[in-house]
C-alpha cells in the first residue's frame, strides 16, 4: 500500500538514510533534504503531495521551528514532526516540547516513529 508523501529534513547523512529507509520500507514515498532550503524549495512545488515534515529541531541554515513555521504558512494542512538527539532539557526553548507539539527522541526505530505517524495523522497526540 502506497501511503502520502513525508518531507525528511535531517542535516545528519546517516540518520537522514536510515529514517528514510524505515519509512520506505513501511510504504511511505520520502523526500528527504539534508538542509531545509531543500525541502522548502520541494515543499513550493505545487505538485508535491507532502502531508508531514519531518525534521531535526537544530541544524544549521534554519532551525526545524522556523521551517516548521514557512512550511505551514505555505501549507497550512502539513503536519510537521520534530525530532530530536538532544536532550529535552537543552531544546525546550525552542518551543518544540509545546503541548500538542509532536516530537520523538533520537534514536528511535521504525515501530515508534510508524506509532507517531499514525498518531499524527489520526489527530492524537501524545
Amino acid at each position: 500500500m502506497r501511503r502520502g508523501e513525508r518531507s525528511l529534513v535531517e542535516d545528519e547523512d546517516a540518520v537522514r538514510e536510515i529514517t528514510t529507509a524505515m519509512l520506505e520500507r513501511v510504504g511511505y514515498r520520502v523526500f528527504a533534504a539534508a538542509a531545509p532550503s531543500a525541502a522548502f524549495s520541494y515543499l513550493e512545488e505545487k505538485e508535491n503531495h507532502v502531508q508531514v515534515l519531518i525534521t531535526d529541531v537544530v541544524m544549521p541554515e534554519m532551525s526545524g521551528r522556523d521551517l516548521a513555521i514557512k512550511a505551514q504558512a505555505l501549507r497550512p494542512d502539513i503536519k510537521v514532526l520534530f525530532i530530536s538527539g538532544y536532550p529535552a532539557d537543552a531544546i525546550a526553548h525552542r518551543g518544540v516540547l509545546e503541548k500538542g507539539v509532536n516530537f520523538i527522541q533520537k534514536p528511535f526505530n521504525t515501530e515508534d516513529l510508524c506509532h507517531k505517524l499514525h498518531e499524527m495523522l489520526d489527530g492524537n497526540h501524545s
